[in-house]
Formats: C-alpha cells, structure tokens, sequence
C-alpha cells in the first residue's frame, strides 16, 4: 500500500482562460436572443426588397400657369401666373419661358399653363386645322368693339329689306377684332373683323358681308 506523503494536499483544479469565459458568455447571449435577431433580420431583408423594387420618382419641371381665369385679351402680368413643379412628360409643348407682357388670343382657365397658341402673334387658325380667313363687316361698330381675339361666335345676317335673319357661320373663331375706328374705304357702316370660318360657310359669309345687315351671337 503506498504510503501518503504527511501534509500534502490535492491539486487545485485550473481556471478557465478568461477568453474562454468571455466566449461562452456571448454564446449563451447569443441563444438567449436568438429568436428575436432571427425577426431583425427577416424585417430588414423585406425593408430592402421594398426599397429595391419601389420605382424611382421622376423627374420634375418648374412650369408657369394661370393663378386665375384670365380671358381673351388680357395683357399678362406677373400677378397672373404662378410657379409649379410637374412630371417633365407632362409639361405640354409650345410653353413660354416668359409670359408676361404677352396678350392673349384665348381664355385660359385658372392652373392652364400658357403656350404660344395662347398669344397675340401667334395665327390661332394652327390650332383649329380646316377653318378658312375672311375679313367680315360687323355692321354695329359697337358690337365689333366688344370682340376680342379667341373669342367664338355665330355669324347671323339680317335682309334690310325683308328683315328675315339666317346663321350664315357656326363656331367661327374671331382671329383680329376690329381696330378702333375701322371702316372702309367707301365709308360704308361697320367695322372689319378678321374671321376663320368653316369652308362650307365661307360662301354665304361673304355674301351676308357686303349685301346685308351682321351681327354676331357669342357662344358659351
């Protein structure tokens, strides 16, 4: 039987290595914690799948329309317009970079950009294709005053003598309103307006012009 050595003691056991201790520290975390990193990572992979497939805005432009209903002759002031970012595809052609000081042909309604169809300068006829130029009397002066370029009426002639009335022209478009003082030389009564009119009705304006009475009856 072997014999004990008197006062010896048995060896301590030795201590973990502290990096060991730190390592079964943060694997214990880790597990602890799993189920709610799985989460963090599901969400953020669909955060990133949105954002990948979510279409790119596009590109906008500055554009100048109407701050209010502005109608035919009205000579444009900065006070009229107002500034507004649109889709670049969606600006119309034609627009002007700088609409003020410009009169118009044509009503443009409140948030209408202003193109230059709109303005004096312009032969409106381009935006109303087939209508044919007349220079039509107007034989009340005063009626001819109140025409403004854009403006679209209805060409009625009077017989003088028998005082029957006939629409001569539908939806004639006034292209230049009479100048002030306008008449002709042989001193007739009336005043020139420049007006396109349907083809089909070119023949009985001009025939209502120079033998009778015409007047005009606003449409709208």
């Amino acid at each position: 039987m072997p014999q004990q050595t008197v006062g010896s003691r048995p060896a301590a056991p030795q201590a973990p290595a502290p990096w060991r201790t730190r390592v079964r520290r943060f694997r214990r975390r880790v597990r602890a914690r799993r189920r709610w990193l799985g989460a963090a990572a599901a969400l953020a992979a669909v955060a990133f799948t949105i954002a990948a497939l979510r279409p790119a805005s596009p590109e906008t432009t500055s554009l100048l329309v109407a701050a209010h209903d502005l109608s035919a002759g009205t000579l444009v002031e900065a006070g009229d317009l107002k500034e507004i970012r649109v889709p670049s595809a969606a600006a119309p052609d034609g627009l002007l970079a700088e609409p003020v000081g410009e009169r118009l042909l044509a009503p443009v309604r409140a948030g209408e950009a202003i193109t230059d169809l709109r303005i004096v300068g312009t032969d409106l006829r381009s935006g109303y294709p087939g209508r044919v130029r007349l220079a039509v009397r107007i034989s009340d002066p005063g009626v001819a005053a109140l025409l403004r370029s854009g403006d679209q009426v209805d060409l009625l002639s009077v017989d003088p003598e028998t005082g029957e009335t006939e629409r001569v022209a539908s939806d004639a478009l006034v292209i230049r309103p009479a100048a002030q003082g306008d008449s002709s030389l042989s001193g007739a009564a009336g005043a020139i307006v420049v007006i396109a009119v349907d083809p089909t009705a070119v023949g009985d304006t001009l025939e209502a012009s120079v033998r009778k009475y015409v007047t005009v009856e606003w449409n709208g």
